[in-house]
């Protein structure tokens, strides 16, 4: 797969990053036995032959050679995974219902899938094909944006297709997702080499444990809604206006966080494509308009004013206010989160809008959310990851490795503590490490005072 007669490291690390991620595929083979400490540690070791192989894969003669073999051992990394039942999260199992529902005909807005309206929505499924029973808080209505929505309509009416063939949705699903992931790695590519940078550093991307688990294992949507965003930022930075808008429109239409771009599209390029981005964004919302506004949001609603997990900031600046940030009844506490929110969406604006550099822009609106938003999940990370690469910010690619430390609590919690709450020294292992870094840089050691490091 991967010659060695011009670069023998490079083999030997796409060995080591195959024999990381079998042995985690390995260890998990059954979610009710695995070692799950074991498996979270392993994760993060699995980013040190990426890290390895981004400083030696330049010394490659044969630049197209280096990166069909790092995109084949990439594939073969998430092939690991495709049969394995997700362990650290089942929001899968919701995509996949919401695609159910709208396959008879009707809404997955405002209502929840335990009402017994939507009972007979697999009358006609095989037993062991059945996902509502695995739908995670069954009693909230879905809160996901309407491209996705049309993504998942599609996997359904694709499940429904290949049915007689045994496949199971999940598998399905995953054989998209991991389509929409070597698309993703394509265009990672492409933006290093549109950044000035070696398009061989996708091996960060590629071998990187987030992508993989998030991904491919936990089959999350976030690769649709990211690979959206990159396919955006290329034509941004190619100076393809309205066609860039198109895709941040469709990206803002599958999660909100690219709507924070728009005012970005509007310094460089005037009105007219911030304007075909607001309009795909209207279209795409045509299709569920007969849905109840009150009834839609209360899934959204819910997450936005209780949810938190993993917080960067929302804990400490409750202690420092005084606020009992885990009392969402209490009066003090919403106002911390619209707060929060607030300056969520007026510095990414202002970011997006100041800041010309379409990847850099991305970036920062992105690593606003992660710092602000109360509830912070490692599959957010998916944001970062790839604006991280193209800007060369190593403390941002650091963050984007040690935020599966958070699992740990969902280890815990799942072998029945039943606390969800991060502890101090979990934190310190996800936040400490990239603060360091970029206060090393910052401080000048090894790149000089004020300069901008390069990956790697």
């Amino acid at each position: 797969m991967l010659s060695t007669r011009s670069f023998p490291l490079l083999p030997i690390l796409a060995a080591a990053a195959l024999a990381i991620f079998g042995s985690i595929a390995w260890l998990a083979r059954d979610p009710e036995t695995a070692n799950g400490p074991l498996i979270v540690l392993l994760l993060i070791a699995a980013a040190l032959p990426a890290a390895c192989a981004a400083r030696h894969v330049r010394r490659t003669p044969n630049r197209d050679g280096a990166l069909r073999s790092l995109f084949i051992a990439g594939a073969l990394i998430r092939l690991a995974f495709l049969f394995h039942e997700p362990y650290f999260s089942d929001d899968a199992y919701r995509y996949l219902w919401d695609g159910r529902v709208q396959s008879t005909g009707r809404s997955p807005y405002g209502i929840a899938p335990a009402d017994p309206q939507l009972a007979d929505v697999e009358s006609g499924v095989a037993a062991e094909r059945r996902v509502r029973a695995r739908v995670n808080h069954p009693e909230l209505p879905t809160i996901y944006p309407p491209v996705l929505e049309v993504v998942f309509h599609a996997v359904a009416l694709a499940d429904r297709v290949l049915a007689p063939l045994g496949l199971d949705p999940l598998l399905i699903w995953r054989l998209f997702l991991l389509a929409a992931e070597m698309a993703v790695a394509a265009l990672v590519a492409a933006a290093l080499k549109q950044s000035g940078r070696d398009p061989r550093f996708v091996v960060l991307y590629l071998w990187h444990p987030l992508p993989v688990v998030e991904s491919i294992w936990s089959a999350h949507a976030e690769c649709v809604a990211v690979l959206l965003l990159i396919s955006g930022l290329w034509l941004l930075a190619s100076n393809q206006g309205a066609r860039a808008g198109i895709a941040l429109g469709l990206a803002a239409a599958a999660k909100l966080l690219p709507a924070g771009l728009l005012l970005h599209v509007v310094r460089r390029f005037g009105a007219w494509p911030a304007a075909l981005a607001a309009g795909v964004i209207t279209i795409s919302a045509i299709p569920f308009l007969s849905t109840d506004i009150q009834r839609a949001a209360a899934g959204l609603r819910a997450y936005s004013e209780s949810w938190y997990f993993n917080d960067a900031l929302f804990h400490p600046l409750g202690a420092l206010f005084g606020v009992d940030v885990e009392n969402a009844a209490a009066a003090e506490t919403q106002i911390l989160r619209r707060a929060l929110y607030g300056m969520m969406a007026a510095l990414a604006l202002a970011g997006g809008y100041w800041i010309r550099d379409p990847y850099r822009a991305a970036l920062w609106v992105a690593g606003v959310f992660v710092l602000l938003t109360p509830t912070l999940h490692p599959w957010y990370l998916l944001w970062v990851l790839p604006c991280a690469l193209a800007c060369g910010s190593r403390s941002w690619l650091i963050l984007t490795v040690t935020v599966l430390s958070s699992y740990l609590t969902v280890v815990q919690a799942k072998a029945g503590s039943g606390d969800w709450s991060v502890s101090g020294w979990i934190k310190a292992c996800e936040f400490l490490p990239p603060l360091l870094w970029l206060a090393w840089e910052r401080l000048g050691a090894p790149f000089g005072r004020g300069a901008q490091p390069r990956i790697p």
